[in-house]
């Protein structure tokens, strides 16, 4: 600890990252060692960043009623196909695909408290045809969603 204090104090041997990170450090650990909630050390286990997720969340949601691509969602924030993919899946425990799917099945949700038929709500929310959406409502939710619509 006293070594972290004599360097973030050493203003001509370190720039101000390395002074700034030295600071940080002191903090961390004043903090894991010194508090009264026991704060647990996080390690770092990759993924993507949180504004990539939210760009890529947002990209997904307003694009839900279209095809959607693994290359194109890596491309939005330049990345490959294969490390989006395994990124993603560290960042949101689920596929990208999964996640564009359930994404889909939650937007038919609130669809179902409309007038439109089960059809055109496929349509909407970017299922081929409507036994495709029906299927995966069914394997996700465990009811068609002419089930689910009727319960409401």
């Amino acid at each position: 600890m006293k070594s972290f204090l004599h360097l973030s104090r050493d203003r001509s041997a370190y720039s101000l990252l390395a002074q700034e990170q030295c600071g940080n450090e002191i903090f961390n650990r004043l903090l894991l060692q010194h508090n009264v909630f026991h704060l647990k050390k996080q390690q770092i286990s990759g993924g993507l960043s949180v504004t990539h997720m939210r760009i890529i969340n947002e990209m997904i949601h307003c694009r839900l009623s279209g095809k959607l691509t693994l290359d194109e969602l890596a491309q939005h924030i330049n990345l490959s196909p294969f490390h989006f993919a395994r990124m993603f899946k560290i960042s949101f425990g689920i596929t990208p695909a999964q996640y564009i799917t359930l994404s889909r099945l939650q937007q038919a949700k609130m669809l179902f408290n409309g007038k439109d038929s089960l059809a055109d709500i496929s349509l909407q929310t970017g299922f081929s045809h409507q036994s495709h959406m029906t299927s995966q409502f069914k394997q996700v939710f465990g009811i068609t969603p002419a089930c689910y619509r009727n319960q409401r």
